[in-house]
């Protein structure tokens, strides 16, 4: 927690693994998210996150053929 003018704000941080321009992993002190990606290319497929003590739940990105996201 920080003090700041008499006010409170708390601040976050993240730790992210990367292996050249993926990024692999983001761990914050509530959850945790792994990055999958398309054979040999920076496409990216889902993210699987996990909540402290939970399950895990699997987001699928969906992109055209150049790799975009849909919208």
């Amino acid at each position: 927690m920080v003090k700041s003018g008499g006010a409170e704000s708390i601040v976050k941080s993240s730790k992210r693994l990367w292996q050249s321009l993926r990024m692999l992993r983001e761990e914050t002190l509530e959850q945790s998210s792994l990055y999958t990606y398309e054979s040999g290319i920076y496409a990216s497929l889902a993210r699987v996150d996990q909540a402290e003590g939970g399950a895990q739940k699997p987001y699928y990105f969906h992109t055209d053929q150049s790799a975009r996201r849909w919208r």
